[in-house]
C-alpha cells in the first residue's frame, strides 16, 4: 500500500512541503478544489473562489460541491 508523501518525511520537512504545495496551488491562474468523500471542500485556491463566487472561509466552512453546483 502506498503510505502518505508526508508520512515519509521528517516533520520539519514535511511542513515546509506542505507549505511549498499551498503556495503553488494558490498561485496558480487554474481554479483548483479539493473535497472529500462528503463532497466538503478541503482545499481551495483564490482562482476557484473567484470562479464560483464565495469565499475561501465560505466553501473550507462547510459547503459542500453539491450545495454550489
Amino acid at each position: 500500500m502506498a503510505e502518505k508523501f508526508s508520512e515519509t518525511l521528517p516533520a520539519p520537512a514535511a511542513e515546509t512541503d506542505g507549505l511549498q504545495f499551498a503556495a503553488v496551488v494558490n498561485q496558480m491562474a487554474t481554479g483548483i478544489a479539493q473535497a472529500d468523500l462528503r463532497g466538503r471542500f478541503t482545499l481551495v485556491n483564490d482562482r476557484f473562489c473567484e470562479i464560483v463566487g464565495y469565499e475561501r472561509a465560505e466553501l473550507l466552512g462547510g459547503k459542500t460541491l453539491q450545495e454550489i453546483t
